[in-house]
């Protein structure tokens, strides 16, 4: 349903991320508090249209165009008390915008738990560290650096290209 509604979308994450949970279980927008999650400055929309008799799980076309209606032009979106999906114009974008989602969401957890009103990156802010980090050398750099961990983690593992796009 995704593909189909968005042209520029050439690879699409679905993960359950335990520090992403809570803000799929809440009504706590899942805001950029460090510069490498930037990339969504724009806002992180919840689709919350799940029936109980579904399982918590997107089952049908219909549904799933919901979902793709709900995600809109944004970079990702958080199912209701389930997980989130990630979208990008290529893998490696997809893959860095899905960790460091994860990452941010981790972060920004540990800032709640201290009590004080998080410092949130802004918007002209969070464009530019996006730039930055979609630009040839930060996105090689990431790229490259997870797929050398994939490569040990799985040492059988073949076909990881050492390039970002």
């Amino acid at each position: 349903s995704i593909y189909q509604v968005r042209p520029d979308v050439q690879a699409i994450c679905h993960a359950h991320p335990h520090e992403i949970i809570p803000f799929t279980a809440c009504d706590i927008p899942l805001r950029s508090v460090y510069h490498s999650n930037c990339t969504f400055y724009e806002g992180i929309p919840v689709y919350r249209a799940l029936e109980p008799s579904s399982g918590l799980h997107i089952a049908t076309r219909d549904k799933g165009q919901r979902m793709a209606a709900v995600l809109s032009e944004k970079r990702g979106v958080l199912i209701r008390n389930h997980g989130v999906v990630v979208v990008g114009e290529s893998l490696p974008r997809v893959i860095y915008s899905s960790i460091t989602l994860r990452d941010g969401a981790k972060i920004l957890l540990d800032t709640q738990a201290l009590g004080v009103e998080p410092h949130y990156i802004g918007t002209e802010e969070a464009k530019r560290c996006t730039e930055i980090q979609f630009g040839e050398v930060g996105l090689a750099r990431g790229w490259n650096y997870w797929c050398t961990k994939a490569k040990q983690a799985f040492p059988d593992i073949s076909g990881i290209p050492h390039t970002s796009e």
